[in-house]
């Protein structure tokens, strides 16, 4: 199983992305900062990228980078617990 973090920069003001917000949940993704989630799953870091693709403009950015240790400080969650 992967740990991926998925950043995002959405460029388009007053966009809905209630769908790419509802990708990651149904991913099982849990958000630790605004612009930031953490996804456990079998997907590799490209395939996770081009699957979120779908829910962005052309203008927005996405990063997903696999990981295994983290520190946060005043994240939203805790990742430890969940995700």
């Amino acid at each position: 199983m992967n740990q991926l973090l998925v950043s995002y920069d959405l460029v388009a003001p007053r966009r809905d992305y209630a769908s790419l917000y509802a990708a990651l949940a149904a991913l099982h993704g849990r958000r630790v900062l605004h612009s930031t989630w953490v996804v456990r799953t079998s997907r590799s870091a490209v395939d996770l990228r081009d699957h979120l693709k779908q829910y962005v403009d052309a203008d927005d950015r996405i990063l997903v980078n696999d990981f295994d240790h983290w520190a946060s400080y005043k994240a939203l969650i805790d990742i430890n617990h969940g995700a």
